[in-house]
């Protein structure tokens, strides 16, 4: 904004006066804020710099918004799925920000609130409730606990609100993970 950055004689950028409240969602915790207006809305760390080839085919498939993608060894960015730990138990994971289907790669959020509509997710939400990684559809979050052996139990977020169908999640995925038995 306006009057927080500050460029000092000597070159350097100095920051100053952020208001303490701009992401303040409030305390109903019902209604979405209209800057989260959309999917993949979204505030906190995030990334831009890996190239993902789009168009739906090979290793890495278009992004979706709202979906959740693990940083392959290739680079690139594939969708997560609980299943077993090589779909992202243990990897960066991030959000897509934007449907991609070029190939200059897209908007990850890496950390932080993301509204997400729930066709990125599964489950019944509810606020503070814990987010994982779903087994059934690659990509999606899920607000059920996976119980099969062999699934993998990683906590990648949790729900700060929900209005109808549409959730806001403080995505903020845990390094560790577990592994059904």
């Amino acid at each position: 904004e306006d009057g927080h950055l500050n460029i000092e004689s000597d070159g350097h950028v100095t920051t100053k006066g952020f208001p303490s409240r701009e992401n303040n969602i409030g305390t109903g915790a019902t209604t979405i804020p209209s800057v989260f207006g959309a999917t993949g809305d979204a505030t906190g760390e995030m990334i831009g710099l890996i190239n993902t080839p789009g168009g739906g085919g090979g290793a890495h498939p278009q992004l979706t918004v709202g979906k959740m993608y693990y940083l392959d060894h290739d680079p690139g960015w594939t969708a997560t799925n609980a299943t077993d730990e090589t779909e992202g138990a243990g990897d960066m994971l991030a959000i897509a920000l934007n449907t991609n289907a070029s190939d200059s790669g897209g908007a990850m959020l890496l950390r932080g609130l993301v509204r997400i509509n729930n066709g990125a997710y599964t489950g019944v939400a509810s606020i503070g409730g814990r987010v994982y990684m779903d087994v059934t559809t690659a990509g999606y979050m899920t607000f059920t606990k996976p119980e099969a052996t062999g699934n993998i139990i990683r906590v990648v977020g949790h729900c700060v609100v929900k209005d109808g169908n549409d959730v806001l999640i403080n995505f903020n995925p845990a390094n560790d993970f577990g592994e059904v038995a």
